[in-house]
């Protein structure tokens, strides 16, 4: 969904959360703010110094997307999952 609010206007649209090849199975949701949750992925990712530091970013996301009702702790886990094991070594994006 692209508008004069959209803080991405150039979406990842993929169906799915996938990171550095890994796919979560998560819908990858559009958020109020027009962005996907792919698109939050990216931009932690983007600022992340390290694996580590990129890992303890998306624990933060998914944290509040669960606290907020948009996943569920399963999903929370799956794209969780996903970026504990990922090769930080593919960074940076595009994915």
């Amino acid at each position: 969904m692209l508008d004069a609010v959209d803080s991405f206007p150039f979406s990842d649209m993929s169906p799915t959360v996938v990171i550095g090849g890994c796919d979560s199975g998560v819908m990858n949701r559009v958020l109020p703010t027009g962005a996907t949750f792919a698109d939050l992925i990216a931009q932690v990712a983007d600022s992340a110094r390290n694996h580590g530091a990129f890992v303890s970013k998306v624990a933060l996301l998914t944290n509040a997307w669960r606290n907020a009702g948009f996943i569920t702790g399963r999903e929370k886990a799956s794209i969780q999952a996903c970026s504990a094991h990922t090769r930080w070594s593919w960074l940076p994006w595009p994915w």
